[in-house]
This record gives C-alpha cells, sequence and structure tokens, in this order.
C-alpha cells in the first residue's frame, strides 16, 4: 500500500511539473520587458558678456566719459607737482584758442583749451600709458569736457609731446599736451585729473586754470 502510495506520488508531482511549465517553455521561454533608457544631449549657449561683466564697448565708454570734479579728492595748483600715488603731474599752463596749427597736419578751427603737462610715473619698472586721457575740463556754468582725441593727437605729436600709448621710465618726467573742444563763451576751467597709466589705482584732483 505505502509503495503504490509513493508511485502514485511521484506521478502526480510529475505531470503538475508539466502543467507548472506549461507552453512556451524552455527556449521559447517569455523574457521578462528591458528597460532601454535613451540619453539626449543639449548644447546651450551661454550669452556673451552676461552677467555682470562689462562689455568691452562699455568699459570703452567709462574711460572715455573721464571723471568728474566733484569725484576729486585733492585740490592741485598750476605749476606745482600734484601727487596721484602712482605717478605726479605737474600742470605746466593752459591757453584757451580758435586756431591749432600743426606742421604736418591740417589745422584744426574752433575753440579749444590746451593744457600742456609733464607727468612722471611713479613706480619701480616701465610702464605703458593708455589710449585715453582720461581727465576731464569744466566750466564756471559746470559744463563738463572730455579731450580731443584728434586735435591732441596730432598737435601732440607734432610738438614731441604725446603721452597717448607712450612707454615711460619710473622716475622720468614726460612733457604732454592735451586739447579740449570747448563752448565759444567757456571760462573759468577747472582740470580734473588722474594718472594716465592706471586711473582707477590713484587718487583724482582738481587744478584751477
Amino acid at each position: 500500500m505505502n509503495v503504490v502510495m509513493l508511485l502514485v506520488g511521484v506521478i502526480l508531482g510529475f505531470f503538475g511539473g508539466l502543467i507548472a511549465a506549461g507552453p512556451g517553455s524552455g527556449g521559447d521561454q517569455a523574457q521578462e520587458p528591458q528597460t532601454v533608457t535613451k540619453t539626449k544631449y543639449v548644447t546651450v549657449h551661454a550669452p556673451q558678456g552676461g552677467g555682470t561683466t562689462p562689455s568691452a564697448s562699455a568699459s570703452s565708454s567709462a574711460s572715455s566719459a573721464g571723471i568728474g570734479p566733484q569725484q576729486a579728492t585733492k585740490d592741485c595748483r598750476v605749476g606745482e607737482a600734484c601727487d596721484l600715488g602712482p605717478s605726479t603731474v605737474t600742470v605746466q599752463n593752459a591757453q584757451k584758442t580758435t586756431t591749432i596749427t600743426p606742421s604736418y597736419a591740417t589745422a584744426a578751427s574752433g575753440n579749444f583749451v590746451v593744457v600742456r603737462f609733464t607727468y612722471t610715473w611713479q613706480g619701480t619698472s616701465p610702464t605703458s600709458l593708455g589710449g585715453e586721457i582720461p581727465w576731464t575740463l569744466t566750466d564756471g556754468d559746470g559744463k563738463r569736457y572730455t579731450y580731443d582725441f584728434d586735435v591732441t593727437n596730432n598737435y601732440a605729436s607734432d610738438q614731441n609731446m604725446s603721452t597717448i600709448y607712450e612707454q615711460v621710465q619710473p622716475g622720468v618726467a614726460n612733457r604732454g599736451l592735451v586739447v579740449f573742444s570747448v563752448s565759444p563763451n567757456a571760462e573759468d576751467f577747472t582740470l580734473t585729473i588722474t594718472d594716465l597709466a592706471t586711473p582707477q589705482a590713484g587718487e583724482a584732483a582738481n587744478v584751477k586754470l
């Protein structure tokens, strides 16, 4: 009896296994679905000159605008050395004229104030001056003028007094000249000066002309 029951159990177990396996078992057995991940790359172009970094044109405009007399930290006199920190500047004289005649360039007509000065770099090695003269001239009515690049460049080169893009040696006085175009009736001028090599590094001074 026990042998019969054991045999029946084995047979039932065999058929139970076949039923559980069912069709599609073995090589044709269905596989679990697979997850496919696709990666998409997107190129993002950052805006040029964004954030708080000023553009080259903005920096150039700010430099050309110069500094006003209200921003000066000291007063200096014509004929006396004015210590600006990185350098000293001595304004020699100022002259108002209606005609400027370089020997090799076309004469300029208008209303000009010509300022002659000496510039002495106080560093320990040579340095190059910039392409701008960041000084301003203010008249008695509060009108503020920046220098006339073309007239200054022509006349200063003619007089061998150019400071634009010049290399200067430490402790050596360099003669300079700057020309301002002003209103016909302008008078009572104040010149505001800063260092020519590093305008933002030193002091600014007012010189009554």
